[in-house]
């Protein structure tokens, strides 16, 4: 009988039980990771709700005062200055409205950009504790080298486009001012 051939990869000084627990660990960060993102955008979601149940309940309150208004105007003067303040409070309304939406907007992307950037920067430590002979230059083979690099460069373009989300555009600032 013959013996079957090794089929495990051993490297000479890599301490793979050492590289499975890091890999667990960024595993675990990124299950953590993914739970506060959601719950960041569940607080986002939730804060927008809120500011549609206070419009709601502003628009019912002047709802009423306008009808009790109504009854009791004697012409058509009284009736289209009613119409008008009316529709006035409704423009200012409606345009605050926008303005928190735009606000809490903003607040949950930057709060969902500072998450993934503690992640990532969790991740990163985690990838390198876990090969740290790849840091040694020439001690990957040529394809992990190149693989390893364009993870690198990958991330580096995430985390610009990570920062970029908690800032507001041009076109929003000057709404803003």
């Amino acid at each position: 009988m013959s013996t079957p051939p090794e089929t495990t990869v051993k490297a000479p000084g890599f301490d793979w039980a050492d590289a499975a627990q890091h890999w667990f660990q960024a595993c675990r960060g990124g299950f953590d990771a993914w739970l506060a993102l959601c719950n960041a955008a569940l607080a986002g979601a939730e804060r927008v709700r809120m500011a549609q149940l206070e419009a709601d309940v502003e628009t019912q309150a002047r709802n009423r005062s306008a009808a009790l208004a109504a009854g009791e105007c004697r012409d058509f003067n009284g009736l289209l200055a009613l119409q008008a303040n009316l529709a006035t409070a409704y423009a200012e309304s409606a345009m605050r409205y926008a303005r928190t939406c735009a606000e809490l907007g903003q607040q949950t992307n930057a709060e969902m950009a500072r998450i993934l950037g503690g992640r990532l920067e969790e991740w990163n430590r985690l990838m390198r504790a876990a090969f740290p002979a790849a840091a040694a230059p020439g001690a990957l083979q040529p394809p992990f080298v190149v693989a390893l690099e364009a993870a690198r460069a990958s991330q580096e373009a995430m985390m610009s486009s990570i920062a970029a989300l908690g800032v507001p555009s041009g076109a929003a600032q000057k709404r803003a001012a």
